[in-house]
């Protein structure tokens, strides 16, 4: 499976310090099931804990996933703002997440080579 963040969302993963790493792993774990919520759509929702404190006072991330394919972490949010996206809001995730994951080969490139997507490496690949 190859896994994504969008621009956007590498600026919130690098504001919460949280490595390829955290983001490959939480991507596998969806993978295999292990996520808070299936929002439909191929949209998922998962929490990701700061190192210290734990998922409670973490992160929740919205992910578009294929799984065995593909995983984008497009947006963010810390778990204590709000949790549940507005309808319209569903409705434009629902709509990127259907784009973004019928992505050719060639479109990923292009996406890559212009920065709008960066690829997440797995643990092998950053040790």
């Amino acid at each position: 499976m190859r896994v994504f963040k969008t621009k956007v969302f590498a600026g919130i993963a690098r504001k919460w310090n949280m490595g390829d790493a955290v983001l490959w792993r939480a991507a596998a774990q969806a993978d295999g099931g292990l996520m808070e919520a299936d929002l439909g759509g191929e949209v998922i929702q998962q929490r990701l804990g700061r190192a210290a404190d734990g998922k409670p006072s973490g992160f929740r991330t919205f992910t578009f996933l294929r799984p065995g394919i593909r995983a984008v972490f497009v947006h963010g949010l810390a778990t204590n703002e709000r949790t549940v996206p507005r309808r319209d809001e569903m409705s434009a995730l629902w709509k990127l997440a259907k784009l973004m994951l019928s992505y050719t080969n060639e479109e990923i490139a292009m996406a890559l080579h212009a920065g709008a997507l960066i690829e997440v490496m797995d643990d092998q690949t950053i040790s």
